[in-house]
Parts: structure tokens; C-alpha cells; sequence
């Protein structure tokens, strides 16, 4: 692997450490995973050596959030809405999960940004969840989803 993946996985376990948590690292193939969890946020965090001719490593923190209910149109744009509203995350779709993520180059990557990607994904999950388990009664998600 590449010395910037070697590097963001250091920047990973400083912002653990000064969380004052520890978390196992998964050393795969091509990639590094840990799984942790903020309030009711399952959080996956993954470094991941990207197949395109740069070659950039990739920093993605995600969660699920909610099961998705397709025939919801208020659902959906509600969340198009949320999307464009907040910096450095994303929502998304995928077998039949609703997610929320943050992604970005390792290039560069210090464990300030690295942490506040992690806080902002947590913090977010958790409001999101609560917000559209109530508005759209929706059922969690994040028992079911694995990696």
C-alpha cells in the first residue's frame, strides 16, 4: 500500500487515541476498516486503495441510517433537501438502507479532518435517525446492514 494510506491509518488511530477510545483495526487486502459506535450511529470507517489511474487512497466514513421506503416521495425529497444543506457528507441509498457519508482523498488528510469527518457522521446519523424515525416512522437499519 501506499505511503498515504500507511499515513491516514496513523491520523485514524491519533483521533481514537485522543478520543480515548480503542478500536481494532481490520488489516484487509486493500483496505483498513474499523467499526465503532456514537450514541445510536454504527459507524465504518475505511481506508481503501482506489482503482483509477491516480491511484488515490480513499478515507470513507459512513453509517446506516434508516430502511427505505421507496413509494415515499416526501422521504426523498426531504432528504435531496438535507443534501445540498450540509457540508462534507452525502446521503445515499443501497439495499434498502438509507446511509449518510463522508469521503475524501488520504492525500493531505491530518487527524483534525479526519476527526471532525467522524464527529460530523456520528452527530449526524444520530439526528437524522431520530428526526425520520419520527416524521416518517421508519425502522432502523443499521442491524441488518453488513459490510
Amino acid at each position: 500500500m501506499e505511503q498515504s494510506i500507511l499515513q491516514a491509518k496513523n491520523q485514524m488511530e491519533e483521533v481514537f487515541t485522543k478520543m480515548g477510545i480503542d478500536v481494532p483495526v481490520y488489516d484487509l487486502s486493500n483496505r483498513y476498516a474499523w467499526f465503532l459506535r456514537m450514541g445510536s450511529a454504527n459507524i465504518t470507517i475505511q481506508l481503501t486503495k482506489e482503482n483509477h489511474p491516480r491511484g488515490a487512497d480513499i478515507l470513507t466514513v459512513f453509517a446506516p441510517l434508516l430502511h427505505f421506503i421507496p413509494q415515499n416521495e416526501g422521504l426523498l425529497l426531504d432528504l435531496l433537501h438535507w443534501h445540498l444543506q450540509y457540508v462534507g457528507v452525502a446521503f445515499g441509498i443501497q439495499n434498502e438502507g438509507i446511509f449518510l457519508k463522508s469521503e475524501r482523498e488520504c492525500i493531505g488528510l491530518d487527524h483534525e479532518e479526519a476527526f471532525l469527518m467522524l464527529h460530523r457522521v456520528g452527530h449526524l446519523t444520530n439526528h437524522f435517525k431520530q428526526l425520520l424515525e419520527e416524521q416518517y416512522n421508519l425502522k432502523d437499519y443499521s442491524h441488518k446492514y453488513i459490510e
